[in-house]
């Protein structure tokens, strides 16, 4: 073999060497990067669930107070004497879908809409409210009933009148996500999926919807003690780090 072959020939294999370096080099550097995103968006969205899970008793505490107001501020409004346009004007000044006004026998005197007028109060949707009459509470809220697959939920709140009886509001709201943590995956940032208990409560990771299981997901509890663990969601590998934070969890997800 002449000497220029030869040459030929090894330039050759250093060059084939060198990019097979510089490859691994690359897919090192891109590993690395990966998992300095994950790191970074696992250790916010682990933050701001913290911060929700400590502020939640006030949150809860907030809303309740906003549906007390309501039902305060209706009573100062409008009364059992009140017309239906007096009464329609104060549910839409204060955004509410009815208002319900039983004396203190537990009959309602006055309502918008008026199809409960004249009807004991526990033969109506607001029956709860029952126990201001019987002075077993002096104010009180229904449990959020969610609307649909919405985010919004069905509010009741009442209080007892200072002419005795009581004075209840019902409304829909798009707020008690803020207590429930539904709305806190959004501020959890992208491809970041929250759970209460190990169902789905809110996500921002495509395919994992709120409602599937840590099982849909192909999610074990003991991966959230671990460094980090993989996870395929319709289809697609993603690299993750979770965390337990009091009833709830929270994971990231960077795609392989």
């Amino acid at each position: 073999m002449k000497k220029s072959t030869l040459i030929k020939s090894a330039a050759a294999v250093i060059s084939a060497a060198a990019i097979s370096v510089t490859a691994l080099a690359g897919c090192a550097a891109s590993s690395a990067g990966s998992s300095k995103a994950l790191d970074a968006s696992f250790s916010y969205a682990k933050d701001k669930l913290t911060s929700f899970v400590d502020t939640q008793g006030i949150r809860s505490s907030e809303f309740a107070d906003k549906a007390f107001f309501a039902a305060e501020a209706a009573s100062l409004l409008v009364n059992e004497k009140s017309t239906q346009e007096e009464l329609q004007r104060a549910a839409r000044v204060l955004s509410l879908d009815s208002i319900v006004i039983a004396d203190a026998e537990g009959t309602v005197v006055n309502c918008y809409p008026e199809d409960n007028k004249g009807k004991k109060i526990k033969e109506t949707d607001h029956i709860y409210f029952n126990r201001i009459i019987k002075n077993i509470a002096e104010k009180c809220m229904t449990d959020p009933e969610k609307v649909g697959d919405s985010n919004v939920y069905n509010i009741k709140a009442g209080v007892k009148r200072a002419e005795g009886g009581e004075i209840s509001v019902g409304y829909t709201t798009d707020e008690y996500e803020k207590v429930t943590g539904a709305a806190v995956a959004g501020e959890c940032g992208v491809n970041t999926v929250v759970f209460s208990g190990d169902t789905v409560l809110g996500s921002t990771l495509e395919g994992a919807k709120a409602g599937a299981t840590m099982e849909d997901l192909g999610v074990k509890a003991d991966d959230f003690s671990k460094d980090s663990f993989e996870m395929t969601v319709d289809g697609k590998k993603y690299d993750c780090k979770g965390a337990v934070v009091d009833e709830y969890a929270v994971l990231t997800a960077v795609a392989k």
